[in-house]
């Protein structure tokens, strides 16, 4: 049975937890620019649904 050091131990890790070059791309640029996005959209829908529309449908005597 082999000991191993904690420089071995961190790059044994390090080298196991790589991320794919796709899971990277999602992770780092997908991901954030989706939450941006959706976030806008919910803004927008908010910011709708408290419009107020003014009756112009008065008549004038």
């Amino acid at each position: 049975m082999n000991k191993l050091s904690e420089q071995e131990i961190d790059k044994e890790l390090m080298d196991r937890d790589e991320r794919k070059p796709v899971r990277k791309v999602v992770d780092d640029y997908v991901v954030p620019v989706g939450g941006a996005v959706v976030g806008g959209a919910a803004a927008a829908v908010g910011a709708l649904t408290h419009l107020q529309t003014v009756d112009k449908r008065k008549t004038i005597e």
